[in-house]
């Protein structure tokens, strides 16, 4: 069995969990040692806006257009909603990732998925990215029905699943349950995104993580500036509001550098 500096298995047959982080400007030069695959914010991108970063945008510009998997994301959570559509397609020409993240609306299922169904309708013969589509919604049932309409489009080739515990006290856990004993996990890519508290990995079982395809977070990153450790028991650390896009030219310590080391080695192995 083959193993890259991650530690992660190269053995031919072996399923890897996709993970990636997002890092400040100063992680730049580790990104392929902390990432399997890079993950863009698309607000970042927008060139002639307020929210341009052109050392950000340079480094993604390579990053995303020659990468095997690839995601843009369209910054809905950074800025509390999706930029629009047609920025949204345009940035995936120029840049061209694997995958877009399609507009969704936050917490509200029906709004999303005509969202998402929109944007496929005026972009999905033009885009060169593949489609992927955030479930919306506060209450399990709502989570249901919005991934079932997803997994009706050809075209949606990865649904997104947030870490939100829902109005009815659900949790993603239980919804990824759900989906298992349904016999619906597996119809498409899963992609988990972010988490409220990292050792949330530590809880699932085996049979769930063996079916999900990618996962991101900054979660190592952010605990680790906070030099808060993770370890291999769970832990009640819970994510700070902080966002890498409003901190990517952080100077970072020394001791901040080794408990980020730490933590992205560590939360590898959450998942791994």
């Amino acid at each position: 069995m083959k193993v890259n500096s991650k530690g992660i298995s190269k053995e031919k047959g072996v399923k890897m969990i996709k993970i990636s982080h997002e890092i400040p400007v100063g992680l730049f030069p580790q990104h392929d040692f902390i990432n399997d695959y890079p993950y863009a914010l698309a607000h970042l991108l927008m060139a002639g806006t307020e929210h341009y970063e052109s050392t950000y945008a340079k480094f993604y510009r390579a990053k995303l257009q020659t990468a095997e998997f690839s995601i843009l994301d369209n910054s809905c959570y950074e800025l509390g909603e999706p930029i629009d559509s047609h920025t949204l397609y345009m940035l995936g020409e120029e840049y061209k990732p694997t995958h877009i993240v399609v507009p969704d609306m936050y917490q509200n299922m029906a709004g999303t998925v005509a969202s998402v169904f929109r944007h496929i309708k005026e972009y999905g013969k033009a885009s060169t990215p593949k489609f992927f589509a955030v479930i919306q919604g506060v209450t399990m049932r709502e989570y249901t029905e919005c991934f079932d309409e997803f997994v009706k489009e050809e075209s949606i080739d990865i649904i997104g699943v947030n870490f939100r515990t829902l109005s009815d006290g659900k949790s993603r856990q239980d919804f990824l349950k759900h989906l298992l004993d349904a016999g619906k996990f597996g119809l498409k890519k899963i992609h988990l995104l972010g988490c409220e508290n990292a050792s949330e990995f530590l809880e699932y079982d085996k049979e769930i993580m063996d079916k999900v395809h990618s996962v991101d977070t900054s979660a190592p990153i952010v605990h680790g500036w906070n030099l808060n450790q993770f370890t291999h028991t769970p832990f009640s650390y819970k994510k700070s509001n902080e966002k890498i896009a409003e901190h990517l030219f952080k100077n970072l310590s020394r001791q901040q550098y080794d408990m980020i080391s730490h933590n992205v080695k560590m939360f590898r192995s959450y998942i791994h």
